[in-house]
Parts: structure tokens; C-alpha cells; sequence
């Protein structure tokens, strides 16, 4: 019997092995990134005080309405030095991103132009309310990249 061309599945090389685990890295360090900020920024909240607008959410039930969610949210004030230290963690993570340069100006089919350590510096010059919208805009950031690996969640 013969074998069609093309109907093997492909290696997989040593070359995309090592590319899996960067990206896996990677992941990993942003996960960590966003814990350790969310770990220093929750040890700086004195949880005995919350904010007028997180007290309406309920500590007996795990759902409380959107809109006092979103009250809860952005009560909490920006501080522009926490800020900084996200940004400047962020950016040294995305030194092991390995398509840095290339979405810049990826051409087709991707069409990806986006130059994402000039976006994390110019999130800093923005006058920030809360610290929620701070992380709303990381979040449209690294989303723009198109790329599973570069999530920022809330």
C-alpha cells in the first residue's frame, strides 16, 4: 500500500519544542506577575475598611448585581507607583516573548502592528480614576496581540 504525500502527520522538531516551552514561560511568568501585583496590592487594602461601594457586595453569596460589582471595581483608587512597577514588570517579561518585534509590523495575513512596550509606557501618561480602568487597558494591550499566550485578565 502507498502512503498519499501529505497524509502523515507532521514532526514535531526540536525547534517547536523549544518554542512551546517559551511560550508556556512566558505564561507563566505573566501568571506570576499578576499574582504577585494582586498579592501586594491586596496587602496594602485594609479589608476591614472597605470602600463605601464594595460594602453593598455580599460576603454570604458568591453573586452580587454587575453594577455594584463594577461600583466595588472602580472605587478602588489608581496609585500611579504600583502602576509603574506593573508596567515595568510587564515589559521585562515581554523581553521572552519571542514575537516582540514582529508584531510591530507582521504583514500579511496577520496584519499585527502593534508595538506593545511603546503601549505599556504610554498607559503611564494617561489620568487614570480608578485602578480598575489602569487594568482594563492592559487587558485591551495585550488582547490586541492576538495570541493566546499573552492573555491579562482582571
Amino acid at each position: 500500500s502507498s502512503v498519499q504525500s501529505g497524509s502523515q502527520p507532521r514532526r514535531t522538531t526540536t525547534e517547536d519544542r523549544n518554542f512551546g516551552t517559551r511560550c508556556f514561560h512566558f505564561g507563566l511568568l505573566l501568571l506570576a506577575c499578576v499574582c504577585g501585583w494582586a498579592a501586594g496590592f491586596s496587602a496594602g487594602v485594609d479589608a476591614a475598611t472597605p470602600t463605601v461601594e464594595c460594602q453593598t457586595l455580599s460576603p454570604t453569596s458568591p453573586y452580587s448585581a454587575p453594577s455594584a460589582v463594577r461600583a466595588c471595581f472602580t472605587a478602588i483608587a489608581f496609585d500611579k507607583t504600583k502602576a509603574q512597577s506593573t508596567i515595568d514588570t510587564l515589559k521585562s517579561l515581554m523581553e521572552f516573548y519571542s514575537f516582540l518585534e514582529a508584531n510591530k509590523a507582521s504583514g500579511a495575513p496577520y496584519n499585527v502592528q502593534h508595538d506593545t512596550i511603546a503601549e505599556l509606557d504610554a498607559l503611564m501618561s494617561n489620568d487614570y480614576q480608578s485602578d480598575y480602568q489602569f487594568h482594563r487597558d492592559l487587558y485591551q494591550t495585550f488582547s490586541q496581540l492576538g495570541h493566546g499566550h499573552t492573555g491579562y485578565s482582571l
